[in-house]
């Protein structure tokens, strides 16, 4: 997602619909998923996590 401090808008960088998800490396991703054991308190409250995927999503065109 982007903002658009002119207009005061958030918008998305890319449109999810036309994302291909098989195009993206998330190996690093899931391995942290297994290091904590795919507990889900410890997935969405970690920033690690969030910065993972913000990585991850980075990396797209």
């Amino acid at each position: 997602m982007k903002y658009d401090e002119r207009n005061d808008e958030v918008f998305w960088k890319i449109n999810p619909k036309n994302l291909d998800l098989s195009s993206l490396d998330l190996s690093q991703y899931v391995e942290l998923i297994k290091i904590v054991n795919f507990d889900p308190q410890k997935i969405g409250k970690g920033v690690v996590f969030y910065n993972e995927s913000e990585s991850i999503f980075d990396k797209i065109d």
